[in-house]
């Protein structure tokens, strides 16, 4: 090799390794739900969700939540997703029983889900989904596609 084919090699792995810390430092950051183990539907009775809004922050390859975008000093949960597989469930429907509705019939929803797995943890006994470690959903596959 030649000293200018070096010096390229060299500077392509300085930009390479440069894109790399930039990807490892970028932040995702906002509002999505997280399934609350229970009964499969959407809304309780009282109007409590099973899936209630959380503050999440993705930084450095660990996943963390809180309560809301205030409350960053005191996490719920931070996830290293360093061992975690993530599946994209899609976009499901809710049951026009499980919204509330704004004026006259109850109206469905459409949700993108996707799920978080320790490695080798996706089938469970009992059933789908039973193993993850967090089931998200946001309001569009493309908001799902940012976080994926």
């Amino acid at each position: 090799h030649t000293s200018k084919d070096k010096r390229q090699l060299l500077e392509k792995v300085a930009e390479l390794e440069a894109a790399l810390a930039a990807l490892q430092a970028s932040e995702k950051s906002g509002w999505l739900h997280k399934f609350s183990p229970g009964a499969g539907s959407w809304v309780l009775p009282g109007g409590a969700s099973r899936w209630p809004r959380r503050y999440f922050v993705l930084k450095s390859n660990t996943l963390v939540y809180y309560l809301g975008e205030g409350h960053r000093e005191a996490p719920r949960r931070s996830l290293p997703m360093t061992n975690v597989v993530l599946v994209d469930e899609g976009v499901k429907e809710t049951r026009a029983s499980d919204t509330r509705p704004l004026f006259g019939a109850p109206s469905r929803r459409q949700y993108h889900i996707f799920s978080l797995y320790l490695n080798h943890t996706l089938e469970s006994h009992h059933g789908p989904g039973a193993g993850a470690l967090l089931r998200l959903s946001c309001s569009s596959s493309a908001e799902a596609r940012q976080w994926i």
